[in-house]
């Protein structure tokens, strides 16, 4: 929701231009078959890398966020202030791993046709800026935003684009990347062994 309220705040006066429906509240998910409905019915969607950039094989993290929630327990639900403090006090802990990916919200978006707006990643090595999204950071031109947006000829192209080198590309097909995991799995296991 954070970057969802961060686009709403950096579009400003324009947002009213657009029809959008962002929020984090449980009550507002959508899931099942719905969640395609909806999905396909919309012009665009805001998508991030999934993943993590902190492990916690000590659970030094664990203890820390623990010690903080007591802390900040009585200020819920959190606002902003309290949010960013518990940020900053386990900044350092962040990017440790990079285990940023895709996930399948993607693929479902490129397969509806719904184009992307995403932020800066590696996207698995898929899906690449410009080309299957459109591209935005954190201090995004607002105005080119609504420029990208509302050029009906350059979204087709990245809905094409995602159709053919993603979504028809059997390579990104689930029984495919199973096969490649299996074949990983006993490469492993027969290395073990010798």
């Amino acid at each position: 929701a954070m970057i969802g309220s961060h686009l709403k705040k950096r579009l400003g006066k324009r947002a009213k231009a657009l029809n959008l429906d962002i929020s984090s509240a449980w009550e507002d998910r959508i899931h099942g078959e719905d969640w395609f409905d909806w999905l396909g019915d919309c012009k665009f969607t805001l998508a991030v890398e999934s993943g993590a950039n902190v492990f916690d094989i000590n659970y030094v993290i664990s203890d820390l966020c623990t010690s903080i929630g007591f802390e900040l327990h009585k200020a819920r639900p959190y606002s902003a202030t309290e949010a960013n403090k518990f940020l900053r006090l386990i900044k350092h802990y962040e990017n440790n791993v990079d285990y940023g990916q895709i996930s399948p919200r993607h693929f479902e978006a490129a397969a509806l046709g719904t184009v992307q707006i995403m932020y800066p990643g590696s996207y698995s090595n898929i899906f690449k800026p410009g080309k299957h999204y459109i591209e935005i950071d954190k201090n995004f031109d607002p105005d080119q935003l609504m420029e990208s947006l509302s050029n009906s000829s350059k979204c087709e192209e990245i809905i094409q684009n995602c159709l053919t080198d993603i979504i028809h590309n059997q390579e990104h097909w689930i029984e495919n990347f199973v096969g490649r995991f299996d074949e990983h799995l006993i490469k492993s296991f027969l290395n073990k062994t010798q």
